[in-house]
This record gives C-alpha cells, sequence and structure tokens, in this order.
C-alpha cells in the first residue's frame, strides 16, 4: 500500500509552509502541467488535488487518480494535458528515467 501525504496551502504562502520539510527529503513530482482555472497550462503550479493524482498515476494508481479528479469539472483535462508525461514516469522504473523523460518534457 502506498501512502501519500499533502500539505494544501496557498502559493503565496508555500515557501514558508515547506522550510521546514526541506531538510528532511527532497522530493517532488516531475515536470507537469496545471488544468485548473487559476493556473492553467502553468508547469509545476498544481493545485493540491492535482498532484496528489499525478502522485497516484505514477505510482500505477490510475484508476484512483481519475476518480479524484473527476470530482472537478477541469480535472479530465488535466490528463489530457499531462497524458505522455504521465505514461513516460509511470513506466520509468529508476530516478534517472523520470529525470531524463522530465528534461525531454522542459526542453520541448
Amino acid at each position: 500500500m502506498t501512502t501519500l501525504v499533502a500539505v494544501d496551502c496557498s502559493w503565496k504562502q508555500r515557501e514558508r509552509v515547506f522550510e521546514s520539510f526541506r531538510a528532511r527529503t527532497r522530493r517532488r513530482l516531475p515536470y507537469l502541467l496545471a488544468a485548473n482555472s487559476v493556473n492553467y497550462g502553468r508547469p509545476y503550479e498544481l493545485t493540491t488535488v492535482e498532484a496528489l493524482a499525478a502522485a497516484l498515476y505514477i505510482l500505477g494508481e490510475s484508476q484512483r487518480a481519475r476518480e479524484l479528479l473527476n470530482r472537478f469539472k477541469w480535472g479530465p483535462r488535466f490528463f489530457d494535458l499531462n497524458a505522455a508525461p504521465l505514461n513516460e514516469y509511470a513506466g520509468a522504473n529508476t530516478v534517472g528515467e523520470v529525470l531524463a523523460s522530465e528534461r525531454a518534457y522542459i526542453e520541448g
């Protein structure tokens, strides 16, 4: 079983909120585009629910990820925008493979 933890906070407060986490862990989601109405199309600026869904998808729980985002009118668009990278990240066997895929998406 996979355990995910999300911290829901304002983007304006993120530096202060996440400051206490920095020393303990350095994990993040790879390059993905936001589908929410506030940050649509912006890389890395996902809502908490988008981040949770992305993590679930990458960890092989695509059905649970879709169920989570289907509660939002823009939710299914997240999977349309990120179909290729999500599938590549989910299929990666190592962190190096994820980073290589991410680099390819960033560089276009």
